[in-house]
């Protein structure tokens, strides 16, 4: 389905038997997914430029920001794509950075606590 999304779209959704999306009709990319459970959640679909498949970036959820907040969102994340940046793989290594971090933590409290 294919649409302007905002407040007025986001009110008359119905969740269906199978999650289905709606592709904003001003930016491309831009989509909302409506799972069965009534959950929505906004996305931009992309194409790295070096890759052939497409993929998603969570941009966030109608709960926590508008449509008109989540398009601007998507229009930032796609002038960043067209400029070789991946939103999934820098996500990618701020979760690893973290846990790495944590795992040094952990480290210098069990070396902490041998040497007590």
């Amino acid at each position: 389905m294919n649409a302007k999304i905002g407040i007025r779209l986001l009110e008359s959704l119905k969740p269906g038997l199978k999650p289905y999306e709606v592709w904003d009709t001003e930016i491309p990319g831009f989509l909302l997914r409506v799972r069965p459970t009534g959950s929505l959640t906004y996305f931009l679909s992309y194409r790295r430029p070096d890759r052939s498949r497409k993929t998603k970036a969570l941009i966030g959820k109608p709960s926590s920001m508008t449509p008109a907040q989540a398009r601007d969102r998507a229009r930032v994340l796609l002038g960043q794509v067209t400029q070789g940046f991946d939103p999934n793989l820098e996500k990618k290594k701020q979760a690893s950075s973290s846990l790495m971090q944590d795992f040094n933590i952990g480290n210098r409290m069990i070396s902490l606590w041998r040497n007590r």
